[in-house]
């Protein structure tokens, strides 16, 4: 699931200021584990020595997802339009 709200004002005659959040959710992510890792407290030792690993794919994954957009579009000058663009994330 992705969502996002923003707002966009005007700073002068032909140049924009938008700011945008936009947000990720998953639930039900693939993932992948080790299903004969060592437990606490002697994490040195495996369940089954013969086993190295055994790696088991389930559906128990989340996935979150959070960033921030700053944007500023505008004439420099007469003939040159730029944009400035920084994205803030976090997952």
């Amino acid at each position: 699931m992705q969502f996002s709200a923003g707002l966009e004002r005007q700073l002068a005659k032909k140049t924009t200021l938008a700011v945008n959040y936009v947000g990720t959710r998953g639930v039900q992510q693939f993932r992948s584990r080790d299903a004969k890792c060592a437990f606490p407290p002697d994490y040195g030792r495996r369940p089954d020595p013969l086993v190295n690993q055994f790696r088991q794919i389930e559906s128990a994954g989340r996935m979150e997802g959070n960033s921030l957009e700053i944007t500023v579009r505008g004439d420099l000058l007469p003939r040159i339009t730029g944009v400035a663009q920084y994205v803030f994330g976090k997952r």
